[in-house]
């Protein structure tokens, strides 16, 4: 999860409204759209879980 959730919640640019859609999002990052769903969906959960989870409790 490491990877997915340094890019789900890393990166200013999407916070910008640099990128009007997932799919632009994804091609921008040469990932599929559907990867960039699903990581994006990571960036709703709360802090303390994300910690948990890197931390592997």
């Amino acid at each position: 999860m490491t990877p997915g959730a340094a890019r789900a919640t890393g990166g200013r640019r999407r916070e910008t409204g640099r990128y009007g859609t997932i799919d632009e999002l994804a091609a921008a990052e040469k990932i599929n759209s559907s990867y960039v769903s699903r990581q994006l969906r990571l960036t709703l959960l709360a802090p303390d879980i994300v910690e948990a989870v890197l931390d592997g409790r």
